[in-house]
């Protein structure tokens, strides 16, 4: 799952621009796994609360697909 703050592009563009710069396939995500969250969560410290972005994407998965 792929979580970003809104953005003006297609995730289809954002894979297709990747792999015209040469990312891996196995490293582009399928344009079906991108989330839009409001903020994104840190803890305390500044650092990227990773346990927070798991229980979202554990929800969003659960729910059945991305937004």
């Amino acid at each position: 799952m792929v979580f970003h703050l809104p953005i003006d592009r297609d995730p289809q563009e954002v894979c297709r621009r990747l792999a015209e710069r040469g990312l891996p396939n196995l490293f582009i995500p399928s344009p079906d796994s991108f989330a839009g969250i409001d903020e994104i969560p840190v803890l305390g410290s500044g650092k990227l609360d990773l346990r927070a972005l798991a229980d979202l994407a554990r929800a969003r998965f659960a729910a059945g697909g991305a937004s």
